[in-house]
């Protein structure tokens, strides 16, 4: 049986069942295990499964991370509010870290009111952007995600560990009151953390829609941050 042919009967099982062992993809598919892991390790990068022990399962929507360009284009007017309203904690002279995410890039275009800034980002669009004002920007090195375009891994995380910032803004994906602020990807989520410990201010920029949502790697407590929403 091909590659190509056996992803798609992977798939399908798991669009029938939540979660299949390793064991019946063996006997059902006729291959190898060594084969079967291959191609479960395959469809994993690929996001569409997650790999458990013995097996695997169907992705939950909420491990699903949207793309940057998806992003873009949801609640523009939300986010222009919350980029509006952010802009009021920052002052001329200050070192800022801003997160990858759509709406912290939202609100690079104000920073223009500010002289001697210093930026500190991990996404790849932000860095463009501020740049491209004239703004002193640093772009963490690292591994950059596929779709988010952040960037992310030991190297970002060392790098971002050198540094003081007066101000934080970090976007988020979920925001529970009893579970507090979290993301579907783990690395993102270190990121998030250091930023935080790392700041004397951090303003979390996200729209209502976050709130109640739960994903699967903790940032922190709701406390630990200032929420700015439309």
């Amino acid at each position: 049986m091909l590659t190509k042919q056996r992803h798609r009967e992977i798939i399908q099982a798991l669009e029938e069942e939540e979660m299949v062992t390793l064991r019946h993809l063996v006997d059902a598919l006729g291959v190898s295990e060594s084969t079967i892991r291959r191609d479960l390790s395959k469809l994993e990068k690929a996001g569409r499964l997650v790999r458990v022990h013995g097996g695997a399962r169907r992705v939950d929507l909420n491990e699903v991370e949207l793309s940057l360009e998806m992003k873009k284009t949801r609640r523009i007017k939300e986010k222009e509010r919350i980029a509006q309203k952010a802009v009021k904690f920052i002052h001329s002279g200050q070192t800022l870290f801003i997160d990858a995410g759509t709406t912290t890039l939202a609100l690079i275009p104000h920073l223009t009111s500010f002289a001697s800034l210093t930026v500190v980002t991990n996404g790849i669009a932000q860095a463009e952007i501020l740049t491209d004002l004239g703004i002193e920007t640093i772009l963490l090195g690292g591994t950059v995600k596929h779709g988010t375009k952040a960037i992310v891994g030991s190297s970002a995380e060392a790098a971002l560990q050198n540094y003081y910032f007066d101000v934080a803004f970090i976007g988020m994906n979920g925001i529970d009151e009893t579970f507090g602020l979290t993301t579907p990807s783990v690395e993102e989520a270190i990121i998030k953390k250091l930023a935080i410990r790392q700041s004397d201010k951090t303003c979390l920029l996200a729209d209502q829609s976050k709130l109640g949502q739960r994903f699967f790697a903790k940032v922190a407590p709701i406390e630990d941050v200032t929420w700015i929403s439309e």
